[in-house]
């Protein structure tokens, strides 16, 4: 760089030739410009979070980090929830995935956030999507190299009272063939927790007080290949795979009508998945977005459970075929397709007297869907008919239509969407196998469920400043709910699912991520509602708040606070709960390694999780004290360069029509 020295010159009365200055050198100040990303964006039926912008996505998990998402909450159990709603379908790339639906909470908390993209909700899916899944879509897409070469990372972590975690992630690329691997393991530390219920019927008084035990051991891991034949013809494939064991005892004291009883329980439960899927991509000259792809997705999902006295083996399965066009006009994009899917599911319980049950169940659909884009408008509009056949010689039509229109203004975007859903019960729910390890609490499926189906209208606004800010007014009723009762006969208490008739909510969610200064950054959620069952209602909430400071470039300390009012069930109530955990990061090595320790719930020891049912006939209380004050240490370690992406085909199979359903060792 150059700047100029001064030069006195003694003017004459003649004429002067051209004087030029004295160059001279000068070092000047080096200044580096770094551009704050926005986190969130919202898009017409759906709100996006960039995870690889946030920069706690090297030591955070995947749970830790939906925390952060606008309408997603996630309480001091792992419970996830959208929009106040437990009813929704989590999908890997966009394709459905047989881990999250039979084991999310273990799933998330052992997936690390560097391995993740972005994350998207999805509140109103559009007609090329299954008609289920009521509340919506979790869409967790993972990083995509863009290089040849190779990238990866290593990492683990260590939790006081909770476990220990292994992961590691690595993407090939060389020319027109592509390799994405990646794979985590958890091991929960032996977690000891003392559990007491009372119940108070018109026929009996009781009591139970129960020490527990419990410890489980889970790895999962996926690979992804994809192969470019030529510029227009795409193959693709993964195949994915988990595994876990869980072991359950307890020493349990019962006080009946003033007669006391002590046994002990044991119980074992073994799960698993495979999931495999092919899809092969035809795109066309005329259109980068006229596209035909057909693909075919396989799921196996065995479960195992053993206690003290009963066996249950239950295996389902899932064969599925999609076709999918998409043609571009002008300012319009028109999506088609069908879809076939076909569920065998069963299982064989009581070992002496050999009971099996079995459940087939087939779907045949079709769809259509319009979407008109502008500069200040975007309009979608779509149907989908769906016809399934039950092995009970049942079947059912149903017609599903989805529109969502977005408005865009200066630094903002007001929208609002429809939708009807459907929802069918799963083999979980299906399952007529009767828990009885505790002997005076069961709990058993329903193999007489009918499908819910739901009308649901969504009020959006979004602010797109300095201080973004995203709320969402949400209102939707249900006919034939599907929800856990309670009934007590000559003593025991029996949970079941039924069809409870109507379910009807409002709620409105807020966000705000706001960058306060160069350093200091707030990301804020809150949301609130009301819930009318036929037998109960009431108001619920939840808040999130994490502040994150930049100490130096090396140096970054995050603070987050969740909060939530107890949540109103069918037949009563379970507690709200408080979590706050601090955070020291540390990078290294040019940001290559990054280190932290945090502290979670310092205040106080154990928390009580307490659930309550009240009804004419009886009352019922379950309080569980669990280690709360915990304590962790995370690493890892990013290496390699790459210069081509692996592609992934941009339509993938999706069954929605699930609900989650995690499992539960409780008693």
């Amino acid at each position: 760089m150059f700047s100029y020295k001064a030069v006195v010159i003694l003017l004459m009365l003649f004429p002067l030739e051209v004087v030029y200055g004295q160059e001279q050198p000068r070092q000047l100040k080096e200044i580096t410009v770094k551009a704050q990303p926005q986190l969130v964006r919202k898009e017409i039926d759906r709100v996006i979070y960039d995870v690889q912008s946030d920069p706690d996505n090297k030591v955070e998990s995947a749970i830790e980090m939906l925390a952060k998402v606008p309408l997603l909450a996630v309480d001091g159990d792992g419970n996830i929830r959208l929009n106040g709603s437990g009813k929704y379908r989590i999908f890997i790339n966009g394709k459905p995935s047989s881990l999250m639906t039979r084991n999310p909470k273990e799933a998330l908390k052992s997936m690390p956030a560097l391995i993740i993209s972005k994350i998207e909700v999805i509140t109103t899916p559009p007609a090329k999507y299954d008609g289920e899944g009521l509340a919506g879509i979790i869409n967790i897409i993972t990083v995509k190299q863009r290089q040849n070469g190779y990238n990866g990372s290593l990492g683990a972590n260590f939790n006081r009272y909770v476990g220990t975690g292994q992961h590691g992630y690595l993407t090939l690329k060389q020319g027109k063939f592509g390799v994405n691997v990646y794979g985590y393991l958890y091991q929960d530390l032996k977690m000891k927790t003392n559990e007491r219920t009372t119940r108070n019927s018109v026929t009996s008084v009781l009591s139970q007080n129960a020490d527990n035990t419990y410890y489980s051991r889970f790895g999962a891991g996926t690979a992804e290949v994809s192969y470019e034949m030529d510029s227009l013809l795409l193959f693709s494939g993964s195949m994915s795979y988990y595994n876990s064991h869980d072991h359950y005892n307890s020493q349990r004291t019962t006080v009946l009508d003033s007669i006391t009883t002590d046994n002990y329980n044991s119980k074992y439960l073994h799960s698993g998945a495979l999931d495999i899927n092919v899809s092969l991509e035809k795109g066309f000259k005329r259109h980068k977005k006229e596209l035909f792809t057909i693909g075919y997705q396989y799921h196996h999902m065995p479960e195992e459970l053993t206690t003290n006295n009963q066996y249950n083996s239950s295996l389902m399965e899932e064969h599925t075929l999609q076709a999918d066009y998409s043609h571009p006009f002008t300012r319009w994009l028109m999506e088609a397709g069908v879809k076939w899917i076909d569920r065998v599911g069963g299982a064989t319980y009581d070992t002496v007297s050999k009971n099996r049950f079995r459940y087939n169940q087939q779907i045949w659909s079709a769809y259509n869907s319009w979407q008109f884009s502008s500069r200040l408008l975007d309009v979608r509009a779509g149907v989908r008919l769906e016809y399934a056949v039950l092995q009970r010689g049942t079947y059912y039509t149903s017609l599903l239509p989805v529109i969502a229109i977005l408005h865009a203004f200066p630094h903002a975007s007001a929208g609002i969407t429809y939708s009807q859903k459907v929802e069918r019960p799963s083999l979980t729910q299906l399952n007529p196998f009767t828990d009885e390890n505790n002997p005076y609490v069961y709990v058993s499926g329903n193999p007489f469920l009918l499908p819910v189906k739901q009308h649901k209208v969504d009020l959006s606004y979004t602010l797109n400043t300095k201080a973004g800010f995203h709320s969402m007014l949400t209102y939707n009723v249900s006919s034939n709910d599907i929800q856990q009762v309670v009934a007590v006969h000559d003593s025991v208490s029996v949970s079941s699912y039924q069809n409870i008739g109507r379910n009807s909510s409002v709620r409105l969610s807020t966000g705000v991520n706001f960058q306060i200064s160069g350093k200091l950054r707030l990301i804020a959620n809150l949301d609130a509602g009301y819930q009318v069952f036929n037998e109960n209602s009431g108001w619920s909430a939840s808040g999130f708040v994490n502040l994150a400071y930049r100490i130096s470039e090396q140096w970054r300390l995050t603070s987050t606070v969740y909060g939530a009012t107890p949540v109103i069930t069918y037949q009563g109530l379970s507690n709200g709960s408080v979590i706050h955990v601090t955070r020291l990061t540390k990078t290294f090595l040019h940001n290559h390694l990054s280190v932290s320790g945090s502290v979670s719930n310092p205040y106080g020891r154990y928390r009580y999780i307490i659930s309550a049912i009240n009804t004419d006939q009886f009352h019922q209380q379950n309080r569980i004290q669990r280690y709360y004050r915990t304590f962790a240490v995370s690493a890892s370690w990013n290496f390699g360069h790459l210069s081509g992406n692996v592609r992934k085909a941009q339509r993938n199979i999706k069954n929605e029509d699930l609900e989650i359903k995690s499992k539960s060792l409780s008693n």
